[in-house]
């Protein structure tokens, strides 16, 4: 699994807001994402990024899932693509 690549996307993402703005706007579309992710040199799958989210939401804490839940900063649900727009904008 590409890690290590997903965590430097996310490092960026962090970074820029107009790349906050264009993964938010995709919601939970994980090719959509995925497709991001490629335009701006990073290379992982969907199937890579699945698994980092299924990884990334076992380690949530209670309160971090209510922020997702409740919709707290840019987040929408608690779905493994929630998780991953979660982690990747940065409000956990």
């Amino acid at each position: 699994m590409s890690k290590e690549e997903i965590k430097r996307f996310q490092k960026e993402i962090k970074g820029k807001k107009s790349l906050q703005d264009e993964i938010t706007a995709v919601g939970s579309d994980m090719d959509k994402i995925v497709s991001i992710a490629n335009k701006n040199g990073y290379k992982f799958s969907k199937d890579e990024l699945t698994k980092f989210a299924e990884e990334a939401k076992s380690q949530l804490s209670d309160d971090d899932l209510e922020k997702v839940a409740g919709g707290a900063g840019n987040a929408t649900a608690v779905t493994v693509t929630g998780v991953v727009v979660t982690v990747c904008v940065g409000v956990i």
